[in-house]
């Protein structure tokens, strides 16, 4: 397998290029590096979002996601998961994408692997069996690099969630800025990321340069700390959970 980190411009042009898509800062930062570098068009792009069968995630708001890719103009598949066979899902769910889109490339917004680590990674593993390249643009970047970048590409993002084993539950629904980080006392404890790689907290991109897609009013702070799946989640409009696209079972595709 190539390098995660290779020089994007050098990449070969493959279509479309298929971004696994959160909408939270770190896939939006992926996506705006890897999009200017290769000088892409939004027909180039297919966003992929695993989901479950049903339901909503409260930290990746999936009807956010979905106006997210709407206003980029980028096709957005919501691919269903088999919660009781998840491995097998995924890996059926990525043939597809590369049988009936064309997928020869997977970016993410991964940042903890380098090339000598990212054997490590399941997602690394499967895609190298089912024939597709992965490319980390992000991989290995540091906190103060990584906000400075979001602030280059006009990121605009909120903090959706934090998890309840990091004691900084106050910054959940504001903005997220390095300063917000290291006020909040994140980076107190060693054994936490402050690109919230392990899980401290989730993110929703609210707006980036002139797209809007989601007001200051659409996610805010709880009136009371609100545990969800281990989660500290924010408040936010019923809109943003609402998915109007269809979950599609790629596993089953038979095509």
């Amino acid at each position: 397998m190539e390098s995660p980190i290779p020089d994007l411009a050098a990449l070969p042009a493959t279509r479309p290029a298929c971004m696994l898509w959160s909408g939270g800062k770190d896939s939006f930062l992926s996506y705006s590096m890897a999009s200017k570098a290769l000088s892409t068009t939004p027909s180039d792009w297919l966003f992929v979002t695993f989901v479950p069968p049903c339901g909503s995630f409260r930290c990746h708001p999936l009807g956010l996601l979905q106006r997210q890719s709407n206003a980029l103009g980028i096709e957005h598949v919501f691919a269903a998961v088999d919660l009781h066979n998840w491995t097998a899902s995924y890996c059926k769910s990525f043939k597809t994408l590369r049988h009936r889109w064309g997928v020869e490339r997977v970016f993410t917004g991964d940042i903890r692997f380098d090339s000598e680590t990212v054997s490590d990674y399941w997602l690394s593993r499967m895609l190298d069996d089912v024939g597709i390249e992965m490319t980390l643009p992000l991989a290995g970047m540091n906190a103060g690099p990584l906000f400075d970048r979001i602030e280059e590409y006009e990121i605009n993002a909120v903090v959706t969630g934090v998890a309840d084993w990091v004691d900084c539950p106050g910054i959940v629904g504001l903005p997220i800025f390095l300063e917000l980080l290291h006020s909040s006392g994140l980076y107190l404890n060693p054994y936490h990321d402050l690109t919230g790689e392990f899980g401290e907290y989730h993110t929703s991109v609210m707006s980036a340069g002139d797209l809007r897609f989601a007001s200051a009013d659409d996610v805010c702070a709880p009136i009371r700390g609100e545990s969800v799946e281990g989660l500290n989640v924010a408040r936010m409009s019923p809109s943003l959970l609402h998915l109007s696209s269809p979950r599609l079972d790629l596993a089953s595709w038979t095509g």
